[in-house]
């Protein structure tokens, strides 16, 4: 839930992409127009109904979550499930359903929602479904910085990952360095930063205060570079880390007041705000 100065950022404005921000800052008016584009009854619409459009489905789903996944979980309860994809099976309906599921299944996991059926689905439905509740490779660190490392890494092999010996402040900054080399300024490299998503505490002070560092550096002057994926995880990490610094989260509000000023259309900052106004909301 985003604090009383961030609310009042996000729900300033309820016009188009607006609205998400201000469903992620908890506006009446906007958490009920994007309710209502979720019901079962709007996604069976499609194009005819509040709904929209699969994409838009995406993008109230995640402001959704980062407002309280537990809405999420009450909506998801009322879905029909996709059907099976045949040749003679392409429904606008199974099209909004399957952005719903695909959008939704990383923050319903969290809340200890069953596995779906994956048999038969769209090919994206079925690649989340496996990611999100398939088997987790266990790796101590310096196994998944290899991994992370292989050119050939991809980076949904990356969100499988789970820190074996994530203790308190085992990673120390040379190893962040390693794991960041020569780019830091790349998405890539920043990418790699996913191992550490789910185990924060494994960084020690000086590594925390170096990607701290970079975070400042770096957002939001990179996103014009399309980094959108690597920022997220170097915010996630910063910002979920327990001795992050109160000045870097009033620093980073400060930057997205400024950039939403500035703004004619915010949708490229929409997951930071997400993640400004809930730490734990669920990137990719």
């Amino acid at each position: 839930m985003a604090n009383n100065e961030l609310r009042s950022l996000l729900c300033s404005r309820t016009d188009g992409y607006w609205e998400l921000l201000a469903t992620a800052g908890g506006h009446e008016d906007a958490l009920s127009k994007t309710m209502k584009g979720l019901t079962d009854s709007a996604l069976k619409a499609g194009t005819r109904g509040p709904a929209l459009s699969p994409n838009l489905v995406d993008h109230r789903i995640q402001a959704l979550a980062a407002h309280d996944p537990r809405t999420i979980e009450v909506l998801a309860g009322t879905w029909e499930p996709p059907e099976p994809v045949t040749q003679t099976l392409l429904s606008s309906a199974n099209d909004f359903r399957t952005a719903a599921w695909c959008a939704s299944l990383r923050f319903l996991h969290e809340l200890g929602f069953r596995r779906p059926r994956a048999e038969g689905v769209a090919l994206e439905l079925q690649e989340e479904i496996e990611v999100v509740f398939g088997a987790r490779k266990y790796l101590d660190i310096d196994a998944a910085i290899h991994v992370a490392l292989m050119p050939t890494t991809r980076y949904v092999d990356l969100r499988q990952i789970i820190l074996a010996d994530a203790g308190a402040a085992t990673v120390d900054l040379r190893v962040i360095q390693h794991l960041l080399g020569d780019g830091p300024h790349s998405g890539s490299a920043l990418e790699r930063l996913r191992i550490f998503r789910d185990a924060p505490q494994a960084l020690s002070l000086a590594a925390l205060q170096h990607l701290d560092k970079l975070l400042i550096d770096l957002w939001p002057t990179q996103l014009d570079l399309g980094h959108i994926g690597g920022l997220l995880n170097l915010m996630s990490v910063v910002l979920s880390h327990p001795q992050r610094s109160a000045e870097t989260y009033s620093h980073l509000i400060d930057r997205l007041r400024g950039e939403l000023e500035s703004s004619e259309n915010p949708i490229h900052l929409l997951p930071f705000a997400y993640l400004l106004a809930d730490t734990k909301w669920k990137c990719w």
